[in-house]
């Protein structure tokens, strides 16, 4: 019911906002695993046919529109044959930010990180560091950070964030030989990035830092750029009035909400 009167507003507000003007897209996309590979390619290519895939300094430093940037979030096996192979084949550049203790997690320990830190019931399957390495060579791609363990980021905790922050960083670049300079904000909602979180992502080195607040990128805050989450599995038209903004006012309300509730 819930998802029905979602889609019901989105539509509304889709409809509401075409009347008006040509909406102006440059987007940032959020995907986490991916277990279908010809859903993901023939999503893939729908985006492709309306929009142009750039990287992200591109669509950062970028007046144009229609254009559309790619990322994932956590580090899940299921990139390495799910979703490489494709966007090697369209030439799509892509971004992927990964929690260094994840990587090469097995038995109960990966039970446990994925119900507690990643908040999954499914088994899902972390990539290797030599998964990693193979992403980090292919100039298509980035690798970006997401803290250690995927915390929730919303605390003030100076110390505790710099370790999270910094020790992933310097893992990820030690495993890949290169420097990061992106870092996405583990849950990414208004409430899970506090004003010492930036301040320690910024310190720690990054040039940017990406939130999961819908949007059109915003030039005006390099380490609280918006970035929205689209499921492969959502009909093309709805996700067409989430890029043209139909849902940003929706999620606005929703936070507002929570946040009057004391969430």
């Amino acid at each position: 019911m819930k998802k029905k009167i979602k889609e019901f507003l989105v539509y509304i507000f889709c409809f509401k906002k075409n009347i008006f003007k040509e909406p102006i897209i440059r987007r940032i996309l959020c995907l986490h695993d991916v277990k279908d590979r010809s859903l993901f390619e023939e999503k893939i290519l729908f985006l492709r046919s309306q929009f142009k895939f750039v990287t992200l300094e591109e669509i950062i430093y970028s007046n144009d529109n229609n254009l559309l940037s790619l990322t994932f979030d956590d580090g899940y096996k299921n990139w390495m044959y799910n979703v490489l192979p494709v966007l090697e084949k369209y030439k799509i550049p892509a971004t992927f930010f990964v929690c260094s203790v994840f990587l090469g997690l097995k038995g109960n320990e990966l039970k446990k990180f994925l119900k507690k830190n990643l908040k999954r019931t499914q088994y899902l399957e972390p990539l290797s560091i030599d998964d990693l390495r193979e992403i980090a060579k292919n100039p298509l791609f980035e690798v970006g950070g997401h803290t250690v363990s995927h915390i929730n980021m919303g605390i003030n905790d100076y110390e505790v964030l710099k370790k999270e922050v910094l020790k992933d960083k310097l893992k990820l670049e030690n495993i890949t030989g290169k420097k990061i300079k992106f870092f996405a904000y583990p849950f990414g909602t208004p409430f899970h990035i506090s004003d010492t979180a930036k301040k320690v992502v910024k310190e720690a080195g990054y040039h940017y830092a990406f939130t999961l607040i819908p949007g059109n990128v915003n030039k005006n805050n390099y380490f609280y750029i918006l970035r929205n989450g689209i499921l492969l599995e959502e009909d093309n038209k709805y996700i067409l009035c989430c890029l043209n903004g139909a849902y940003d006012k929706i999620y606005k309300f929703r936070m507002k909400l929570l946040s009057i509730l004391n969430f």
